[in-house]
């Protein structure tokens, strides 16, 4: 394999600039794995707008990227709290008492009870 890029067929890039109705900017990638650009417009105005809806192009890509990074991470931390949640008991969600007192028991009153007894 030879040491100097692979680029891609002039035959080809002449078609592609009679198809391409002011110019093109192709990516590839060559021999070695680097990225290769291949490109041709007609004018400086033609550039510049393909260099444009480039820029717009990449920023969205980013923000589809990022959107999906955020709900994978989200689908996998959501997997893990399934996991690591402790397995479910009775219909009361596995507690014998809900920690509501009885209207029949009588409050026996802590320490801390305000009212004096002996009063």
């Amino acid at each position: 394999m030879s040491k100097a890029l692979q680029k891609v067929d002039k035959p080809l890039l002449r078609l592609v600039n009679e198809k391409s109705n002011g110019g093109f900017i192709m990516f590839t990638f060559g021999d070695n794995g680097y990225p290769v650009v291949n490109s041709h417009f007609d004018d400086a105005s033609k550039a510049m707008a393909l260099q444009h809806y480039i820029q717009n192009w990449s920023l969205a890509v980013d923000a589809v990227t990022l959107e999906n990074t955020v709900a994978h991470m989200e689908m996998e931390l959501e997997e893990d709290i399934f996991e690591d949640a402790p397995p479910q008991g009775d219909e009361d969600g596995g507690y014998e008492d809900s920690g509501h007192e009885d209207d029949d028991e009588e409050d026996e009153g802590g320490p801390f009870d305000d009212s004096d007894e002996n009063s």
